[in-house]
Order: C-alpha cells, then structure tokens, then sequence
C-alpha cells in the first residue's frame, strides 16, 4: 500500500525517472519538406479505410451514444476541426520525439529553439481540448507555428550532434511531417490539411492496432492534454520547471513510438500511469504560482446575485487574465463578474480586493446558451468550455488565448502581437460595456462560503484530525471532476443531500454545481459548512496535499483514510486527474456518469481488479452513501461486461 512519506511542508516531493492565419498558405520547400529516411514507428495510411466515417473522436465523456462521434462532435466540433487536431497532435508527436532527442544529448533548456517547442506543444495540446477552439483556421496556424519551431529545432539538434561527434537520432515519421498534397510552389488549402488528418486519425491506428491499445496510447494523450492544460496557466504566471516539460516531451514521444514500446500494453500502463504523475506536477506548480500572485486562499462570502451597474462576465480559468482585466476596469465604472470555472478567484485575498469583483454569476458551462442572452454586458471566455455561440449573445463574446470560433471577436496578447504594451488590451469589451445597459436594480443578495484552499486547510489539520478521532467527522467526500447535460448526473445532487451530518464534502472541479448552494448545514462542533468549496479543478492539488498530510499525521496510506473519491468526469482535465489518483495507487474511486469510451473492457477490468473503480449508477446513491460512510466499498458488485477480458500488468511500480 502506498506511504505518505514523501510529504515535505504539505507538499509532494517526486524525484523524476530518467492567431489566427489565413486557410491557405505558401509552403517553404525549404522549411517543410525533408529527406530524411522512411521511419519504421506509426506510419499514416496511404488511403482512408472504406468504412472510415466522416470523423471519429471519443476523448469526451459526452460523446455520441458513448461510443464516438462519427458525424459532427457533441461539442459542436466539425469533421475539418477533428481532422485538424487529430493531425496537430500526430506533428506535436514528432517534435516531442525531436525535442526528447535533444535533451538526451544535452542541450540546455535555455535554449531557444528548445523553449519554443516547449510552449508551442502545452499551447497547441490544450487548443484541442474539447469545447476550447473550434477554429479551423486557427489549427493551420498551430501547424504552421509546429513545423517552423520543429525544423528550427531540428537545425539546432543537428549542429549540437555534429559538436559532439555523434549521429543525429533516426527522425520516425510523426517527426519529419508534411502534407502529402505538397509540391514546391503549390499553395494548399483547410482541405488538404483535412484529407491529411484523416489519414492520421484515430479509425485508421485502430484498424492498424486495435481498439485496446490504442485506447491505452489515447489515455495517454487525453491525460498529457489535460496536464498541458494545467501547465499553460502556470507558465503564465512564472516558468514551468523545466524536468516537467522533459517529461511531457517523453511520454508524448512515447504515444508515437511504434510497436516495440507504444504498442507494448504493460509499457503503455507504465506510461499511463507516470502521465498521472506528471498532472500532479504540474498541479503542484500550477497551485504555488496562484497562491504567489494572487494570496493564499481564505474563506469568504462569495455573491451569487447581481447589483446594478455595468458588467462584464468572465468565463474559464485564466486568473492572470481576470486580474489583467481587473486592473483595466478599476475606474471604467463597470463591475466584473466571473462565471463557471472562473468560481475560485474569489478564493484569493488579492483578487477579493479589487471591490468591483462583484460575485460569480450564473450556473456551469452547459448551460451557457440559456445564461448568456441574459447577461446584459460582454462575455469574455478566457479559456474552456464554450458551447457554439448563438446569435442573441455572439457579438458580445471575446474568446482569448486557446479558445475560438470562427467569426467570433479574439482578443490577442502580447504574445500574438508583440508590439502590443498591455499584457492583454481589452478596450473593447470596457468600451461596450459601457455602452450596454447593465443590470438595473440590485438583486436580492445571496450568497456562498468559498476559499477552502490547501493553505488554510493545512493549517486546520489539527482540528480535522480531532474531529475524525471524536466522531463529528466520520467520513470526508471529495467530489471533484466536471459537470454536464446528462440526467444521470443528478446522482451527484442526490448523493450529497444524503450524506449525514458527520460528514463533509471537499468538492473542486465544476460538478459542484449539481450541490454547492445546497445548505447541508455546518460539522457537528464547527462553525465550518459540511460543503468545502476548494475551487475547480486547476485546485485539485489541494486534496491530494491534504489527503496527504492527513496519512502522514495517522502514520497510514491513504487508502486507510477516512476519506472517499466520487468523480464526475467530461473533460480531459478530470482524465488526467484521474490518472493522478491511480498513480497514487487511490482505491474506490467512483466514476461517471460513464466510464470513457477510449477505456476497452480489458482496461475497465484492469481499472476494477487492481483498483476497484466503481462506475456510478444514479438508482445505487443510496447503496453507494451507506457503503462510504461504513467504510466497505470494498463489497461493491462489478458488472460483469467490465470483467470480461484480461489485461497484463505493469513491468514496473510507479511509485
């Protein structure tokens, strides 16, 4: 069983193991097309399958009939944006594989052209998570920036090899892309970029190598998106450590491999499970930078109603973006509101200064559609989720950094323009703000406790502790993960209203939208509410540092805690997350609403023998509270279509 030694200050230490452009462009010969030998790992077809449907993209826990959408996404992605990103992805394996490369023989991290592939890879990864760019012309753009950063480092690579006297690595094929329509002068199109992906997608390496390990090579892919995710908002704010993104280079490299590793299934495991690993780093860093800038979380009263005024609303989790916009608003007579996953700046003494920081307005992400036409200012997305804007609202929607739609307003950085002073100039939403009618009358005032971050549970862990041991906290739920359309969600409601009051729940990650106005009422002996709201999931690292600084008070594992996992999933943030728990070897975890189409039966029972994940089922809520609250969810009933196939372990521990 896992150990919580490596807890240092409430923090885990890990030593590691070893834009838009126009659709058509001019190609470099130069710059694009290379001699390199054929590479003998994950060759792209040279036709498409005659059964190969328009599209096929599974990475989302809403996907069509739970198997794959095959015509146009659930999202709202089209086939051209699917193909696009599939072949991003395919050419980010590539660089990865160079980049990897480059580290083994030494070259330094400073180095430009290796800091560029770098940021060019979290940034591209995390523009295809599902509901953040749906921008086709954007992709050509993350193509063009991909080749231009992968042959410049290429040129780097091959003068340090000649230095040191050694030969250049074999480039696979992933590694020396290029569309296969090309000739010198020929200019191509979305089109051709499209028919392209669609050679490289997912359909054609399933009927190459099979839905199980292919399954495993995208768990892997979903969970370094996520990660990537994380890694972006932290490199914004202070620079990723650079052992993390050597990491990321190899397992991304690995997924592209060929059959002797990335088709090995124990290897694969392996890899899955050092992905987990790295998502916890990179929460790691992601929480030190906020509570740097922006304070250490504290409780507060958080407004969920409006005041009159002006308003703009501020959707996704960017706090550096917020703050930006904070700043430029201080004396615009306008008030800021944040929306879904932007709940948590209201966590942070630093943000709660700013007085015209409202409150959070409105529901979770899914129901955008319905919130945003009500919303009487600008809406800006600074990252996920966006639904496909409709017309009543969608020329007041400004998407920033990774997120886009066609046609929509984009509010570039200093990055994309660097003649540009301010970080982020937003003169255009201030500007219509001021012009639109804002709310007209205050609304009558409620509220929400939140702020219950790492830093101030840590300190409390004396209490927490007295409390397990008297009894007036018997059992810690935490409840983190996504929301989403479905019905069966609901059993996230039904299960919080019926824990008992010696109960409470950590929650973090969107799904707390299903309960976090409930009032449960406060633990027995504190003035403490029984829901704890630790933010969303760019958080989550909070959970895992206390889960841990409880084992390491109890001298236990944390499997031995009084403390249970129940995950709402959707998107590729909570995969990766879940991949952190089974790393630290967290059993009884509860899933759902459905287990993710990606996982094969062999993995699910691989998932349930060793770690007896439990897939949710909203009729078994109550079954699933009582058998929390006894500590026995080691007696759930799989169902048998999970346990159906075998699966080869692991060579070796990642702990």
């Amino acid at each position: 069983m896992l150990r919580s030694a490596a807890v240092i200050g409430g923090l885990v230490a890990f030593p590691w193991q070893s834009i838009v452009a126009t659709s058509a462009l001019r190609l470099n010969h130069n710059r694009w097309f290379s001699t390199f030998a054929p590479s003998v790992a994950l060759r792209r077809s040279e036709k498409l399958s005659s059964d190969a449907p328009p599209m096929f993209c599974y990475q989302c826990e809403q996907t069509e009939n739970r198997r794959g959408c095959t015509k146009i996404g659930m999202c709202g992605k089209d086939s051209d944006v699917a193909a696009l990103q599939d072949i991003a992805v395919y050419a980010l394996k590539g660089l990865s594989t160079l980049a990897t490369s480059a580290r083994t023989i030494g070259m330094k991290d400073s180095e430009p052209a290796l800091a560029a592939a770098d940021s060019v890879t979290i940034r591209t990864l995390f523009s295809t998570l599902t509901n953040v760019n749906f921008d086709p012309k954007r992709f050509v753009r993350y193509l063009e920036q991909i080749v231009e950063v992968r042959d410049d480092l290429r040129r780097t690579y091959d003068e340090l090899c000649q230095q040191q006297g050694i030969s250049p690595a074999q480039p696979i094929e992933a590694e020396q892309w290029q569309p296969k329509s090309l000739t010198l002068e020929e200019e191509f199109t979305v089109e051709d970029l499209v028919d392209e992906g669609k050679r490289i997608g997912l359909w054609e390496r399933m009927h190459a190598y099979g839905d199980h390990l292919v399954g495993l090579q995208e768990t892997i892919i979903y969970g370094l998106k996520g990660a990537a995710a994380y890694a972006c908002h932290a490199s914004a704010m202070k620079p990723v450590e650079p052992e993390s993104f050597k990491e990321f280079h190899r397992l991304l490299a690995f997924a592209a491999s060929g059959e002797e590793q990335a088709c090995d299934e124990s290897k694969l495991v392996q890899a899955v499970l050092d992905t987990g690993k790295l998502n916890l780093e990179f929460l790691r860093q992601l929480d030190t930078a906020h509570n740097e800038r922006f304070g250490e979380p504290s409780p507060d009263q958080m407004r969920i109603s409006a005041v009159k005024g002006k308003a703009i609303l501020v959707s996704g989790h960017d706090l550096l973006d917020l703050e930006d916009l904070l700043k430029q608003t201080e004396n615009a007579k306008v008030n800021v509101y944040t929306h879904g996953e932007m709940l948590p700046a209201h966590n942070y003494p630093k943000l709660r200064a700013f007085k015209h920081l409202i409150g959070n307005w409105g529901g979770p992400w899914q129901i955008q559609q319905s919130e945003f036409p009500r919303f009487p200012g600008p809406v800006v997305m600074t990252t996920n989720c966006l639904i496909q804007p409709r017309d009543s609202y969608k020329n007041r929607l400004y998407t920033m950094n990774e997120v886009g739609w066609p046609g929509n307003a984009h509010i570039p950085n200093s990055s994309d323009q660097p003649q540009q002073q301010l970080r982020v100039d937003y003169s255009d939403v201030i500007r219509q703000a001021q012009q639109l009618n804002g709310f007209a009358k205050d609304e009558p005032a409620r509220f929400v406790t939140v702020g219950f971050g790492r830093a101030f549970m840590q300190r409390n862990i004396d209490l927490i502790l007295k409390l397990i041991k008297s009894g007036n906290l018997k059992r810690i739920v935490a409840m983190g993960g996504c929301d989403g359309t479905e019905g069966e969600r609901s059993y996230f409601t039904k299960f919080a209203k019926l824990l008992p009051q010696n109960s409470a729940i950590l929650t973090f990650g969107c799904g707390k939208y299903r309960f976090h106005r409930l009032d449960l009422g406060k633990i027995p002996g504190t003035d403490l509410p029984r829901i704890l709201d630790m933010g969303q999931c760019n958080d989550s690292y909070g959970a895992v540092a206390l889960a841990l600084s409880i084992a390491n008070k109890l001298n236990c594992s944390l499997n031995d805690l009084p403390i249970s996992v129940v995950l709402s999933w959707f998107e590729q943030k909570a995969v990766a997350d879940f991949l952190t728990l089974l790393y630290l070897r967290i059993k009884n975890i509860r899933i759902g609403p459905a287990m993710p189409a990606f996982m094969s039966p062999q993995t699910l029972r691989f998932l349930v023998e060793k770690f007896n994940v439990i897939p949710i089922q909203y009729e078994n809520a109550d079954r699933d509270v009582k058998l929390v609250m006894e500590g026995r969810d080691n007696e759930v009933n799989q169902p048998k279509d999970v346990l159906s196939k075998g699966f080869k372990e692991p060579t070796a521990s990642a702990s």
